[in-house]
């Protein structure tokens, strides 16, 4: 929900495309979780800084997955 919207259950579009490239589409996946490990490095240092060991180590969690994930996918890429 949006801060100041309405709850509702109806659902919104999912675009997807399916042009049957599976390289890109990882590409894309991989694009992504670059973008969010700042996100989720900020995140740690908010929950540092307001005293909050629980979000602190649930986003310390988040981001070692996302790092997990762009090792291994730059591993299979060969970058």
């Amino acid at each position: 929900m949006v801060p100041g919207g309405e709850p509702t259950t109806k659902l919104t579009e999912i675009k997807v495309v399916k042009d049957g490239n599976i390289r890109r589409m990882l590409e894309d996946g991989v694009t992504a979780e670059k973008e969010a490990m700042p996100l989720y490095r900020s995140a740690v240092k908010v929950a540092m800084e307001a005293d909050d060991p629980v979000s602190r180590l649930l986003y310390e969690e988040i981001l070692g997955d996302e790092e997990g994930h762009d090792d291994k996918f730059t591993t299979l890429f060969g970058k």
